[in-house]
């Protein structure tokens, strides 16, 4: 069944949250693998920066060609580059979650990763850790009222999604679940724990 607006926002809500965290991971994964930084130096006066982005400095928040990407205490994640505006190197950004997209770029750019994939890949969301959550105040009342997961049928007749995901690790799980959180007052939804949607089925093939 077609997922509403507000259904489609927690999910890419949920999602952003996710892919996020997977790429703070993989940063501070390949900052460490490389000694804690990883620098571009150009070869000549014309070489382009291979990412510019705003970053938030103290007082402002310039548009800087990232020059490096380095690990502070506790895994913090910053970045040094020259300003577009005055052409001086500035220091110590600090990388937040809405510019770890950029510095991702950076790195793979400086270390010549490729953004492509020219072997198959299995696309699936399958992983270790699994989670149902059922979006829509119809198909929540139902829920609560019967004690099942309503069924395909039930949903195409009045509405909402069964969902379910799977996480290589408990941590993108978390993030997934609170992006769903921050998105509470646009839909109603109910994530299940996995032993109660386990208890279910057996109910169901009873």
């Amino acid at each position: 069944m077609k997922k509403t607006s507000n259904e489609e926002y927690i999910r890419l809500i949920a999602e952003e949250r996710t892919l996020r965290n997977q790429m703070k991971e993989l940063v501070i994964a390949t900052l460490k693998e490389n000694n804690g930084r990883i620098t571009f130096t150009p070869e000549n006066e014309d070489d382009e920066y291979p990412v510019s982005a705003t970053l938030w400095g103290k007082h402002d928040s310039p548009i800087i060609d990232i020059s490096d990407v380095y690990l502070k205490e506790n895994d913090e994640i910053y970045a040094d580059g020259i300003d577009q505006q005055t052409g001086i190197l500035e220091k110590e950004f600090r990388i937040y979650k809405e510019q770890y997209s950029d510095v991702l770029h950076f790195i793979g750019a400086v270390l010549n990763w490729k953004d492509t994939v020219e072997t198959e890949t299995d696309n699936s969301e399958s992983g270790q850790f699994e989670v149902t959550i059922l979006f829509g105040s119809e198909v929540v009342e139902q829920y609560e009222e019967t004690g099942e997961i309503p069924s395909e049928d039930w949903l195409d007749a009045n509405g909402g999604v069964v969902d379910t995901k799977g996480f290589k690790s408990k941590e993108l799980m978390d993030a997934y679940l609170e992006g769903i959180a921050d998105a509470d007052g646009w839909l109603e939804t109910l994530v299940l724990d996995p032993f109660m949607v386990e208890l279910l089925e057996q109910k169901r093939k009873m």
